[in-house]
């Protein structure tokens, strides 16, 4: 099996996250939303005060929100505070509680940044497609169900008033009737900076979890079809092969032959020396048995190539 997964920083790093309790990682999910409002509020106050800026970004607006942004702060640091205290609590309703806790104050939080940059557009449906999938590696999946269906609601809702005129349509831009919002190279770049630090983060960490299940998944199928003592094939692998050995020697008309071996005086070693020692020996023998095979093989290898 390989063992390169292991190896890496971010690899040991996931497989830590995931031996986490649910409230534990709830409290890594705050600080993930964190970091996405730290980089909201950099981008507002650069594109408050850069000139240039003003053409395409409604100043006043941010100025507004600003009150928004600080409630947001200290809501997310109260979770994590809450999900640090009750990380290792027993009380499955407390844990719950704290899951759908976060999940909603995500997806309030991710729906307002995407109403304000366009419901409709592809930073929001990024952002609002990634957070299933990231929240499925973290917490539960009714956590994750109701941020999705709140989310889904609230985006949804949102467009049909923007449709109607009732709410503005992406009101932190400024581009009615030149499209400019499409060509601008601010609002571009201004979107890679929300995405892209966004989509490595997610990617990775999924790539990481996924090579982390294939192991898994491989470690299981090894222990499944092998003896963990002397790693050879237990009796379910060696059921399963049997029928197909026995069709293949059929078919090439050759001969099958089942060997059966006992230890001599293998209780007396038990009892003897215990148990530890008498793996030792059960390990060793596996060996030789395995080397005899080996040897047997290679040497008809042989034979068949002088022939």
């Amino acid at each position: 099996m390989d063992d390169s997964f292991g190896q890496g920083v971010l690899g040991r790093l996931v497989v830590q996250i995931l031996s986490w309790t649910a409230v534990q990682r709830c409290a890594l999910f705050c600080v993930l939303m964190l970091g996405l409002t730290l980089q909201y509020c950099f981008w507002g106050i650069v594109a408050y005060y850069w000139t240039p800026a003003h053409v395409y970004i409604n100043r006043d607006l941010i100025a507004q929100i600003i009150p928004y942004a600080i409630f947001l702060t200290i809501g997310l640091s109260g979770l994590y505070l809450a999900c640090r205290y009750f990380g290792h609590t027993k009380n499955t309703k407390l844990q719950l509680g704290l899951q759908l806790a976060v999940a909603c104050f995500y997806a309030v939080d991710m729906s307002f940044f995407c109403y304000l940059i366009g419901s409709m557009s592809m930073s929001a449906g990024v952002v609002m497609m990634g957070a299933p999938v990231f929240g499925l590696m973290l917490i539960e999946r009714r956590a994750v169900y109701m941020l999705v269906m709140l989310g889904s609601i609230i985006i949804l809702l949102v467009s049909v008033l923007s449709l109607y005129g009732i709410l503005p349509y992406a009101p932190l831009l400024i581009a009615h009737h030149t499209g400019q919002e499409f060509i601008s190279s601010f609002l571009f770049w201004s979107i890679m900076f929300f995405l892209v630090p966004y989509m490595l983060m997610l990617v990775s960490f999924f790539d990481v979890l996924m090579n982390s299940l294939r192991r898994r998944e491989a470690e299981v199928r090894y222990l499944s079809e092998h003896d963990p003592l002397t790693g050879l094939y237990n009796r379910r692998s060696l059921n399963a092969r049997v029928e197909q050995w026995l069709h293949d020697a059929s078919r090439q008309h050759q001969q099958l032959a089942v060997v059966l071996l006992d230890l001599d005086h293998f209780k007396q070693i038990n009892d003897t020396y215990g148990h530890l020692s008498g793996d030792q020996v059960l390990i060793a023998a596996a060996k030789v048995i395995e080397s005899c095979l080996l040897y047997t093989s290679d040497a008809a290898d042989e034979e068949d190539s002088v022939d």
